[in-house]
């Protein structure tokens, strides 16, 4: 018979050896508290079902094992549910915090519109680049000597002046033009107009003198009347210009709603035609001209804001 006095001894020290499943061992087989993982655990009991709440710590769900008693029957259900930590749905760089991303021309750690990096933390606009960007269609006879006078660099048409001849036809013109730059109004970026100066007069007709000016802030963008043998009449057509920025924080020029001139005048005998446009702006006259104005129409400039 086996001497139970031996035995007991050995069963306690086999027990003694398994893993304590809330320590792990290291090389030296001393036991250390789990690292990966705790485990808080709480319990409500009410009436006959018990719940109970396991959360891991170095996971990203909560576990709920809920244990249901009634007489002989007892039944337990698990459940888990993601719980995303404040870290993940807040981390990460944004616009606005001070430094420059993959993403970003700059971060100046405000939404100030007017400085050098802008809300969206794109560079802001310091210079353009003005180019003659094409001419509209001249109306009027094939007459006169050619002319093409344009304003200067970073220059737009702002009005025109000159007189009209005995029998009311377009005896004289000159555009009247402004040198523009980028400044603000306290909040966003605008075009400022220096004081304006003439381009050469042409034609020779004086009898009659007239003048107009777009309002402030708006440039001529394009022109329409009457032709014959020569240019019978104009009207002219004025839009504010404007610096526009986009939701994505990109800046573009554009001009806004078309207002006309009275009409330029007297003769009333030519064909009317249509409104012949600049896209963005007039910067300069063309045509033919003689005693009077035989042809007309206008230099036109493109505007690249720049960083």
């Amino acid at each position: 018979m086996p001497r139970v006095d031996l035995l007991l001894p050995l069963l306690l020290c086999a027990a003694c050896s398994e893993v304590n499943p809330l320590f792990t061992s290291d090389d030296t087989g001393i036991g250390e508290p789990a690292t990966t993982s705790t485990t808080a655990l709480a319990t409500d009991t009410s009436g006959t079902v018990t719940t109970e709440a396991f959360t891991t710590a170095a996971a990203t769900t909560e576990e709920v094992m809920t244990t249901t008693t009634s007489g002989d029957m007892t039944s337990t259900s698990t459940s888990s549910e993601d719980s995303t930590s404040i870290a993940d749905s807040t981390g990460g760089s944004f616009c606005g915090d001070g430094n420059i991303d993959a993403d970003e021309d700059c971060d100046d750690a405000n939404a100030v519109e007017i400085d050098a990096c802008n809300f969206a933390c794109k560079r802001t606009p310091t210079v353009f680049a003005p180019p003659l960007f094409g001419a509209t269609q001249q109306q009027g006879g094939p007459g006169g000597a050619a002319y093409d006078d344009s304003c200067a660099d970073e220059g737009v048409l702002v009005g025109f002046a000159g007189a009209l001849d005995d029998q009311g036809r377009i005896g004289a013109i000159h555009g009247v033009c402004s040198t523009i730059s980028i400044g603000d109004d306290g909040s966003e970026f605008v075009f400022t107009f220096a004081a304006p100066y003439e381009l050469p007069t042409q034609g020779a007709a004086v009898l009659q003198p007239w003048s107009f000016s777009c309002d402030p802030g708006s440039v001529i963008v394009g022109f329409r009347g009457r032709e014959s043998s020569w240019v019978d009449q104009l009207v002219f057509r004025c839009a504010p210009l404007a610096i526009v920025v986009s939701p994505q924080g990109e800046y573009s020029v554009e001009h806004g709603v078309v207002v006309e001139s009275s009409a330029v005048g007297d003769n009333l005998l030519g064909d009317p035609f249509p409104a012949e446009d600049c896209a963005v702006s007039g910067s300069g006259q063309r045509g033919g001209a003689g005693m009077v104005i035989d042809s007309f129409g206008l230099d036109c400039r493109d505007v690249t804001l720049l960083p």
